[in-house]
């Protein structure tokens, strides 16, 4: 393959030392995206990516970190414990329009097939609150739409929005992962920026874009995953076509201070430009 080049991004002479990097999800907003694309980075520098979410993990975690520079991913939302007062990390936290995670979350937990090592368990599992049901067989036994809307909003996404605003965007040691811009970068501009902040040298830069580009929906992964339910569900702006207008009341009445707080909107006056449209 052609090296790789990266307009607008001036990659000589960087040499700073290279952080360790810890990578964040949270429920629909590109984990299994993300996952392969630092998967992909890692294997350029030689590492392999970790995964980071589980308290019995943190000895691993710190003897990792101890070793030198490595790759963690955690799809939680949730910063492990054991790197709260590390400085040597980074940490990428990926954040998404909350009405398109909404949007995403509802149909995938509609449509998806269990699998014996599958991460969504939790909605396969019979609840006693749901009078014996699975989250998905509730779901899937609601009248219509708007009512499946208004119990996707009140359980599990309620939990990732939470978990979006509670984050702390003020960490010197945090870089924001704006789903919706990541999308867009055909150009890798952000991505190397990103890398740039990191600390990484020109060639391990151009290495790691290379990766992001493949794994990407603008790259050689758009060949071959349009069939997949994550990419089916990851598409830009769902919510300006697809959240019902009545609904969307209700939405902003419950989560408007979210999508102030968050970026994506000034104020409450996209209900009234979604009824327009």
């Amino acid at each position: 393959m052609d090296r790789l080049s990266v307009r607008g991004i001036d990659l000589k002479g960087r040499k700073l030392a290279a952080k360790s990097l810890c990578v964040i999800t949270n429920h629909k907003t590109g984990t299994v995206w993300l996952r392969r694309v630092f998967q992909a980075v890692a294997r350029t520098q030689g590492k392999q990516l970790h995964l980071a979410q589980r308290p019995e993990d943190a000895d691993r975690i710190r003897a990792l970190i101890e070793d030198g520079t490595c790759f963690l991913f955690a799809g939680n939302g949730v910063r492990p414990k054991v790197l709260d007062d590390c400085e040597t990390i980074r940490f990428v936290f990926s954040v998404r329009d909350p009405r398109d995670v909404l949007l995403s979350g509802l149909n995938y937990h509609l449509l998806h097939s269990p699998t014996p090592k599958s991460p969504e368990a939790i909605i396969h599992t019979p609840r006693d609150r749901f009078g014996g049901l699975t989250y998905q067989q509730k779901l899937r036994s609601l009248p219509d739409r708007l009512a499946q809307l208004r119990f996707e909003m009140t359980h599990i996404h309620s939990r990732t929005v939470k978990k979006m605003l509670a984050w702390d965007y003020s960490d010197h040691r945090n870089i924001e992962w704006r789903y919706e811009d990541m999308m867009n970068d055909v150009e890798m501009i952000r991505f190397a920026r990103m890398l740039q902040q990191l600390g990484y040298e020109a060639k391990a830069i151009e290495d790691m874009s290379v990766a992001f580009r493949e794994e990407s929906l603008f790259g050689s992964r758009s060949r071959t995953a349009q069939s997949s339910q994550h990419i089916l569900s990851g598409q830009l702006h769902r919510w300006k076509s697809e959240l019902p207008y009545e609904f969307a009341q209700l939405y902003a009445k419950q989560f408007g201070h979210a999508l102030v707080g968050l970026g994506y909107e000034v104020d409450q006056t996209w209900v009234e430009r979604l009824r327009e449209t």
